[in-house]
C-alpha cells in the first residue's frame, strides 16, 4: 500500500494521535472522525503501514478525510485538484466533492466512486462471560434518543419482571458533537440478550452500519434486532440474529430463548464463527485493499486527465450521474427475511 495521508482539521485530534491506544482507551472513539479518521490511522499504523496526519495536505497522492472534514479539506489553500480524495461518509449524505466514497453498508455502494468496509468492531471489548448460565439480563448500548420509546415504557418493564429479567440501559448523552462517555459500551460481560430497536420498527436506516449485530456476535451475546439494512444484508441464516417487527416479535423472542437453551447455544456459536469475518484484521485488511487499489488508480492516466479537471466540475458531473442512481437493491433484501 502507498502512503496514504489522513486530514483532520482539528489540531487536538491529530495532537492525541501520539498518545492513544486503540483498545486501551477505547472510551476515546466517540465522534465519527474519531472511529474513521483516528481509528484507522492508528491501526495502519500499529501494522506498519505507511501514513501519515495532518491538517495540511499533500500536494498529490490519496488522501482520506470524514464527511465532517471535507469542505475544510477541499477549502484548503494547499488542497490541489490533482489530489485524489477518499471520504469516509458515515452516517452523512453522498459527499459528491469527493473522488471516492468510504461507506458503510453494502446497500449505500450502489455507486462506482464507493467502496464498502465495515466499520471497526468496538474496542477494548468484553465477551460474556462464560460463568453466566441462565439468560437474566437484556441489555441496550447507544444513544438514548434511538432507542424505540416502547422500551422505556412501564409495559416493556412489567414484561420484563414477569419473566425474571433486567434491563441494562447503558446509554449516552449527546451534547452536539461529543458523547458523555460515562457508559460501557465495550462491556458484555454480564449481558445474556442484546436488543437494539430504532424509533421505527419497520425502518431501514440505510445509513447505518451493522456495527451492533457484529459486537454482539463478537461478545457472544445473541441479538434482537430490527430491519435496518446493515443488518438484512448480512443475514445468512436465523441463527445470525432474531428480526422483531413490534413489540410482540420482541417478547416471543425472549420467551423463545429463554425456554429452548439449546437455540441460545446455537445463536452463540454461529455468532461467534460469524465476528471472525470482522476482526480489526479483516477490516485493515479492507482498508489496504481499498487504499491500494486507488493508489493504482490515482497513478493512471486516466485519473491524470480526469484531475485537470477543477473539482467543482468533477462535483456537477457526479451530481448527474447521481440523479440516476436508483437504489434498486431494496427489494431485494427485505424479501426471504425470517424472523
Amino acid at each position: 500500500m502507498d502512503n496514504v495521508f489522513f486530514f483532520m482539521k482539528d489540531r487536538a485530534l491529530l495532537d492525541d494521535l501520539s498518545a492513544i491506544d486503540v483498545e486501551r482507551d477505547w472510551g476515546y472513539f466517540s465522534t465519527g472522525v474519531k472511529c474513521w479518521s483516528s481509528q484507522t490511522f492508528l491501526r495502519l499504523r500499529a501494522q506498519g503501514y505507511d501514513v501519515k496526519a495532518g491538517n495540511h495536505p499533500p500536494q498529490a497522492g490519496v488522501v482520506c478525510c470524514h464527511a465532517d472534514d471535507l469542505h475544510a479539506l477541499i477549502n484548503h489553500p494547499s488542497c490541489s485538484d490533482h489530489l485524489l480524495i477518499a471520504c469516509a461518509r458515515a452516517d452523512r449524505e453522498p459527499q459528491l466533492y469527493a473522488d471516492y466514497e468510504i461507506v458503510q453498508n453494502q446497500w449505500s455502494s450502489n455507486d462506482v466512486r464507493c467502496r464498502f468496509i465495515p466499520h471497526w468492531p468496538q474496542p477494548g471489548l468484553r465477551r460474556r462471560s462464560p460463568e453466566r448460565r441462565a439468560l437474566r439480563c437484556v441489555g441496550y448500548k447507544g444513544e438514548e434518543g434511538n432507542l424505540h420509546p416502547w422500551f422505556l415504557a412501564d409495559e416493556w418493564g412489567g414484561f420484563l419482571k414477569e419473566n425474571g429479567l433486567s434491563w441494562d440501559l447503558d446509554t449516552t448523552a449527546w451534547s452536539g458533537s461529543e458523547a458523555s462517555h460515562h457508559s460501557r459500551w465495550n462491556d458484555y460481560s454480564s449481558i445474556d440478550v442484546f436488543l437494539s430497536i430504532r424509533k421505527d420498527f419497520q425502518g431501514g436506516y440505510y445509513h447505518k452500519p451493522a456495527s451492533k449485530l457484529v459486537n454482539s456476535w463478537q461478545a457472544g451475546v445473541p441479538a434482537i434486532l430490527g430491519s435496518e439494512v446493515a443488518y438484512l444484508e448480512l443475514r445468512k441464516s436465523p441463527l445470525d440474529y432474531i428480526h422483531a417487527q413490534s413489540p410482540e416479535h420482541v417478547k416471543e423472542a425472549l420467551l423463545s430463548l429463554m425456554r429452548n437453551p439449546q437455540l441460545y447455544s446455537n445463536m452463540v456459536e454461529n455468532g461467534l464463527k460469524r465476528a471472525e469475518e470482522f476482526t480489526a484484521e479483516k477490516v485493515t485488511n479492507r482498508w489496504v485493499q481499498v487504499f491500494s487499489e486507488l493508489a493504482i488508480i490515482q497513478r493512471s492516466r486516466l485519473w491524470q486527465v480526469y484531475a485537470r479537471m477543477p473539482r467543482g466540475v468533477r462535483m456537477r458531473i457526479r451530481r448527474r450521474f447521481a440523479r440516476g442512481i436508483v437504489k434498486n437493491n431494496r427489494e431485494r433484501l427485505v424479501t426471504d427475511v425470517t424472523r
